[in-house]
């Protein structure tokens, strides 16, 4: 009996450990391609503190804005532009980007949240960390609706954490 348990234990373990990599999979192919930048720390305005405000995502590396010197952030040069990137399910159970460069404006961990408008053909990315908080935008999305209310639904609990 008890090695009857131990099977099913391991079946729904490894059930589990699947499901939950199929979805970051999901997650990380919905990220590749061009997103525009919509808000930083909650404001359009901080935008002109950036010269553009695309970020180019394919595979594992990513092209981020760099800061104009407009702010306090300070000026970056054309070769912090470049940075790498990975998604991943943290102990809190919600989903993670990492973002490695040395654009210290873009560089950190981030728990991420997909929202999106099936109306208007976009999918938005909330990225938010411990010092700063953006929107990226992506229009003319090549995906289904239900593909996309996977990927909402998939990190709908982010909202828990920003009332706390």
């Amino acid at each position: 009996m008890n090695h009857q348990i131990r099977e099913c234990f391991l079946a729904i373990a490894a059930s589990a450990i699947l499901t939950s990599c199929s979805e970051e999979s999901k997650l990380r192919d919905a990220i590749p391609g061009i997103w525009s930048m919509a808000t930083f720390d909650g404001s359009r305005d901080a935008l002109r503190c950036f010269r553009g405000n695309l970020f180019f995502f394919r595979d594992q590396y990513v092209d981020l804005p760099i800061a104009s010197g407009n702010c306090d952030f300070g000026e970056y040069r054309a070769d912090d532009a470049r940075g790498s990137w990975s998604i991943r399910i943290a102990e809190d159970g919600l989903y993670h980007m990492s973002v490695e460069s040395a654009n210290t404006v873009f560089s950190g961990d981030y728990v991420i949240q997909f929202e999106s408008d099936t109306t208007r053909q976009e999918l938005w990315l909330l990225l938010v960390s411990q010092d700063v908080e953006f929107v990226l935008q992506k229009g003319l999305i090549d995906m289904s609706s239900r593909q996309i209310e996977r990927l909402v639904n998939a990190t709908s609990n982010i909202g828990t954490l920003l009332s706390e």
